[in-house]
């Protein structure tokens, strides 16, 4: 292949690739906007827009025609996975500990709803299959990282000029 050759396929691709991209980014904002309508107003759209951008320049310069795709609906999953990433990232609870949070008020609401009343440890332990210890356990976890967090925040507001 002549260096003309390769530079005309460099060229080519450069412009599918930018074409694509403006094409599809109709698909970032669509998809972040389904997002932002379950989060917390803390979360900026922005954010979930920049994300989004990202999995889809990402999604345009690893797209493989071969693959029997469509480059949308690569595209699509590749926007929505940059998101979650992005907001994975801004939890301040690991998935595992977030697991525990919803799990603990599942059976909280759960006795409540049957009870008619607050729900005592033991009973919580009971619908959680674990014994007091492990339940005190799972709260201290929970604890602990919310104190973490506010640490983590403190630490860096102070180095935050604004």
């Amino acid at each position: 292949m002549t260096k003309k050759a390769r530079t005309k396929g460099k060229k080519e691709r450069e412009t599918w690739r930018q074409e694509s991209i403006v094409e599809y980014a109709y698909l970032v904002r669509h998809i972040a906007s389904r997002f932002a309508m379950r989060l917390p107003s803390s979360v900026l759209f922005d954010e979930l827009i920049s994300a989004g951008s990202l999995g889809l320049i990402d999604a345009v310069d690893k797209f493989d025609p071969d693959k029997h795709v469509s480059i949308k609906t690569y595209a699509q999953y590749r926007i929505k996975g940059a998101i979650l990433d992005e907001l994975r990232s801004m939890d301040t609870y690991s998935r595992s500990m977030r697991k525990k949070i919803q799990d603990i008020a599942k059976a909280t609401k759960k006795i409540e709803d049957e009870k008619g009343r607050p729900a005592d440890d033991s009973e919580i332990c009971g619908v959680l299959g674990v014994d007091l210890e492990t339940y005190q356990n799972m709260l201290t976890d929970i604890h602990g990282a919310a104190v973490l967090s506010l640490d983590e925040f403190i630490k860096t507001k102070k180095n935050d000029p604004y």
